[in-house]
C-alpha cells in the first residue's frame, strides 16, 4: 500500500450499470509520496491520480499515477493493476492483485511486476507481496507487512484495493522488504534521492 500525507482529494464517480461495475478517477495532492516508508518525492509534495474499474463479482483493474524523484532522470510513475477481492464476510475479506510497476523515460530500467496479496480482520490487514524480478534487478523479492487502521474518514485514491475503504489515519503499520540476494537484510523499496543505478539500498522500512 502506499502511504502519504493527504492535503486534498476530488474524486469523481459513476455507475456503470450495464457492465455491472463501478468507475472511479481520483486526483489528490500529497505532502510526500512514500512507499513502504521511503520517500518517492525527495520530500516533496506530489501530484497523484487513479483510474479504476472494479466489477461487482469482485474483480476489478485500474491504474495510478505520481511525479517521482530520485535525484536523477526520473519523473513519473505509472503503475498497471489488477486483481480480485472476496468478501468472506462483514469483518474478512481477501485481495489478490497484480500490479505492473513502470517510470516512463528512466533510463535506469526499472519496471517490474509484483503478486500483492491482503488479508483484511477488522480493522487489521496482513499483507504479502512477491515478485520473482524485484525492480528488474533479477532478484526475488518479498514483502510482508501488518497494518492497522482506524477510519476517522474515507477517501478515494488507495492503490491497495479500489474495493477496500482508504482511512485517513493509519496506525501500527510495521512492514519490510528483502530480495534473494539481501536477505535478512531490510531493504528499501525504491532507491532512496541520488541512489541511481545502487539499488537496492540497506535501510529500515515501515509499510
Amino acid at each position: 500500500m502506499k502511504t502519504s500525507n493527504i492535503i486534498a482529494t476530488a474524486a469523481l464517480l459513476a455507475s456503470t450499470g450495464a457492465w455491472a461495475a463501478d468507475a472511479s478517477l481520483t486526483l489528490e495532492g500529497v505532502s510526500d509520496y512514500r512507499f513502504r516508508g521511503i520517500s518517492q518525492s525527495a520530500g516533496d509534495p506530489a501530484l497523484q491520480g487513479s483510474f479504476d474499474i472494479a466489477f461487482d463479482n469482485g474483480w476489478y483493474v485500474g491504474t495510478w499515477a505520481s511525479n517521482i524523484d530520485f535525484g536523477d532522470d526520473a519523473d513519473i510513475e505509472v503503475d498497471w493493476y489488477g486483481g480480485y477481492y472476496w468478501e468472506i464476510n462483514d469483518a474478512v475479506g481477501l485481495d489478490v492483485m497484480l500490479t505492473y510497476y513502470t517510470y516512463p523515460g528512466y533510463d535506469w530500467n526499472s519496471d517490474y511486476l509484483e503478486l500483492v496479496n491482503s488479508l483484511y480482520v477488522g480493522d487489521f490487514m496482513f499483507q504479502y507481496a512477491y515478485s520473482n524480478d524485484f525492480v528488474n534487478t533479477g532478484e526475488t523479492g518479498h514483502y510482508l507487512a501488518v497494518d492497522y487502521s482506524y477510519p476517522l474518514a474515507e477517501t478515494a485514491g488507495s492503490r491497495a484495493s479500489p474495493l477496500m475503504p482508504t482511512p485517513v489515519t493509519t496506525l501500527a503499520i510495521t512492514g519490510t522488504t528483502s530480495t534473494s540476494e539481501a536477505s535478512p537484510t531490510t531493504r528499501s523499496a525504491f532507491p532512496l534521492p541520488g541512489a541511481g543505478p545502487t539499488w537496492p539500498c540497506p535501510t529500515s522500512t515501515t509499510a
